[in-house]
């Protein structure tokens, strides 16, 4: 067996890993999708797109291979489902599958068939991609923006998690479904702005701000952006 010398070892951790904290990442899922996608290729089920491919999603809108990757999301989204013992919002493992995307969760009663008690159900055909209901879209953060990850020393149990807010959300069905949608509301209108400010990318104002805000503290850089592009981006949102 050769060894593939090419791969950079793994940084080493600080800690055993019995005392290294979770990070919250999504690492379950990306491993489960991983594993999901090459037990498949391995045995001839499917053959994944290159990565020129899968890149060129994010600036066409046109998945390489939907069908592929349409089972490989399944596949994992079940395993993963299994594990947790619960259906979670599948947004982790759907951007293992599809990348940067903006996401609409599938309907959870697909999975039920398989996560019953002494089903008899189908893998094939509950896992077959074209009876899922998500919505997948592609995206990207405008020029010069990007996303900074703040440790916060600790995850989250996600089954125990899930466990409360369902049952807070059963315990108080206005007060959840009122932050639930705000919280939707939220998040449209975020995605609205920065689509929004990708539109401007190609004016010369927007480099110009790009290139004063590199020396200036964030909080400065933060107002510069709300005063330049809010009313714009706000005009934006309510097209």
């Amino acid at each position: 067996m050769q060894t593939n010398t090419t791969l950079s070892p793994f940084s080493p951790l600080p800690n055993p890993i019995q005392s290294t904290n979770k990070t919250g990442l999504g690492s379950s899922a990306s491993l489960v999708t991983s594993l999901s996608a090459a037990i498949l290729t391995h045995l001839n089920i499917l053959s994944l797109p290159s990565a020129a491919e899968a890149e060129s999603y994010h600036s066409t809108g046109a998945l390489p291979d939907p069908k592929a990757l349409g089972v490989i999301h399944s596949v994992a989204q079940y395993a993963h489902c299994l594990a947790q013992g619960k259906v979670g919002s599948g947004f982790d493992i759907s951007s293992s599958v599809y990348g940067t995307h903006i996401y609409k969760r599938f309907s959870p009663s697909i999975l039920d068939p398989l996560l019953q008690s002494g089903s008899k159900a189908s893998l094939i055909d509950v896992l077959n991609p074209e009876k899922w209901d998500q919505s997948i879209q592609p995206f990207r953060l405008p020029k010069g923006l990007r996303l900074v990850l703040a440790d916060v020393d600790a995850g989250t149990n996600t089954p125990s998690f899930v466990r409360g807010i369902l049952k807070w959300r059963e315990e108080k069905p206005e007060e959840s479904s009122e932050i639930w949608g705000k919280l939707f509301k939220a998040n449209t209108r975020l995605v609205k702005a920065l689509e929004g400010l990708r539109d401007m990318e190609g004016e010369e104002e927007y480099d110009e701000v790009l290139v004063a805000a590199a020396g200036l503290p964030i909080e400065q850089v933060i107002h510069f952006l709300f005063l330049l592009f809010a009313p714009r981006a706000s005009a934006t949102i309510h097209k």
